[in-house]
């Protein structure tokens, strides 16, 4: 730190740089979660929309059951 008023403005103006390169990082991190979050819902949409057909299409074609024994 250097003497007198310059030193403390020295101080502060690397506190206000660190602080904005953690603000910087962070943003960029939740960007990154966020966009994690996104495509996991499209994923799970996609699945709940892929279930919900297999369910349509079982009821229109339901296959016929055998029975492992056989007729009695």
């Amino acid at each position: 730190l250097g003497v007198g008023g310059n030193g403390a403005m020295d101080c502060n103006g690397d506190e206000a740089a660190r602080g904005k390169e953690i603000a910087e990082k962070t943003q960029s991190r939740v960007h990154l979660l966020l966009s994690s979050l996104q495509a996991a819902h499209r994923v799970i949409r996609e699945e709940q929309a892929a279930v919900h057909l297999s369910r349509s299409y079982a009821k229109l074609y339901p296959l016929p059951t055998y029975s492992i024994l056989g007729k009695f």
